[in-house]
């Protein structure tokens, strides 16, 4: 069932008042079709006085203001997933003024080799925040920065709002003084850190500026600048954009919202338990018929090697005689097919032996290239390593496409082939 979506637009730090942990925001509540029931500002503690959802909790998406969080993207060396993940607060600790012990430090997916954006923002900013929330009977699922939402059809985004300005770019999230707006556009490219995206000369849009602002901003750009009037609230625009691509889900970690059981697990754990227990039955059948077929091996060589000194007496004699006397007479060996229930069985057992927890969300079979792709939910990113690592004990080669925090969970999207 999908519930209404409640926006709350913090824009300033929580403080404490009469009735306890209070912060200023906007808020707008939509209902899942995205018509909009109610819109307003004031406080934390003013929208739950006012509480216009009713009985039915909303879905809550937090948006946070980008001036309070650090946003950049930095390639972090590793050989694994959880590696990088563990890299990151030192890749980023040259970046901020405080200890990084007390800032909490979300991410984006984690792919090797590729750049990872990050959000860095007060652990305890973080803390105060959800608590006045929560004060007021919310528990938000998603927390991320305002900035975040805007659109990302152009290389960058500018968004008027009063004195200042959002902005986004492949690498960058800020609020700045409008004023500063156009050296910062002529600024972003050369200052950028060597691994952050570099920002393409190619289209700026301009969204809610005046035509002076936008003449403004063409005169330092060096690409084309599309312009559009901004004919709503800032916080309807931003809500309309949801999810935005890219956009980071600032509730990791220690701050990762309670889990929700959605039945994954219980859909295929019957397919997995008889998947696990054809595996033990086809490995022990395969040692028995090893003995045998060891045996039968040694004769069928002894034949092709008197054979092949039949028919090639002139030829060195080879070192698998079975395997050249094929190749001679026009019938190579035919590479065996990977075997899905034999791939279900291994990931079965792996997944039983090394980890708890786990969700298996989908599989799908490639019998062309012998390839078993599933996606799965893990507690943590070491169990995606664990999980890897008894895959490979079981001589099966595993290649980690994805993997990301969402909803408290590691998702990852794993091929797996025999070796």
């Amino acid at each position: 069932m999908v519930m209404a979506q409640l926006f709350v637009r913090l824009t300033g730090r929580p403080h404490e008042t009469d009735e306890g942990l209070d912060a200023p925001c906007e808020w707008l509540l939509r209902e899942e079709g995205g018509d909009v029931v109610v819109e307003g500002s004031g406080s934390l503690v003013d929208l739950g006085h006012e509480a216009p959802w009713g009985d039915d909790t909303p879905d809550v998406v937090a948006l946070a203001p980008v001036e309070r969080v650090l946003c950049l993207s930095r390639t972090v060396p590793g050989r694994s997933v959880s590696q990088i993940a563990r890299a990151l607060p030192f890749a980023v600790e040259e970046f901020v003024t405080q200890d990084i012990e007390t800032m909490h430090l979300a991410h984006g997916p984690i792919t090797r080799g590729r750049p990872v954006s990050c959000v860095l923002v007060d652990r305890q900013l973080v803390t105060d925040w959800l608590a006045a929330i929560r004060s007021i009977g919310l528990s938000p699922a998603v927390m991320a920065p305002d900035a975040g939402l805007l659109p990302d059809a152009c290389e960058i985004t500018v968004l008027f709002e009063g004195d200042d300005a959002l902005l986004r770019t492949p690498g960058h999230l800020l609020r700045i003084d409008r004023r500063a707006l156009p050296g910062t556009l002529a600024a972003i490219a050369p200052d950028a850190p060597n691994d952050t995206p570099a920002v393409p000369a190619a289209r700026l849009e301009v969204i809610g500026g005046t035509p002076a602002q936008t003449d403004a901003l063409r005169q330092v750009f060096p690409g084309e600048v599309d312009a559009q009037p901004l004919e709503e609230p800032v916080l309807r625009f931003l809500a309309s954009h949801y999810p935005a691509s890219g956009t980071i889900n600032m509730l990791q970690g220690a701050f990762a919202p309670a889990r929700r059981n959605r039945g994954t697990a219980s859909r295929w754990r019957a397919v997995a338990a008889l998947a696990a227990v054809w595996f033990l039955l086809f490995t022990g059948m395969r040692f028995g018929e090893g003995l045998w077929a060891d045996h039968r091996a040694d004769a069928l060589q002894a034949d092709a090697a008197a054979l092949f000194r039949e028919l090639y007496p002139e030829a060195r004699p080879p070192r698998n005689a079975y395997t050249e006397m094929r190749r001679r007479v026009g019938q190579p060996d035919q590479p065996a097919a990977a075997d899905f229930e034999l791939l279900l069985g291994a990931l079965a057992l792996a997944i039983d032996a090394a980890l708890e927890g786990v969700e298996l969300r989908s599989l799908s079979y490639s019998a062309g290239r012998g390839e078993l792709t599933t996606e799965l939910s893990l507690r943590e990113y070491a169990d995606l390593d664990r999980l890897r690592l008894q895959l490979e004990a079981e001589g099966v080669v595993v290649h980690i496409g994805s993997a990301e925090e969402q909803d408290g969970v590691v998702r990852a999207r794993l091929r797996v082939a025999m070796g």
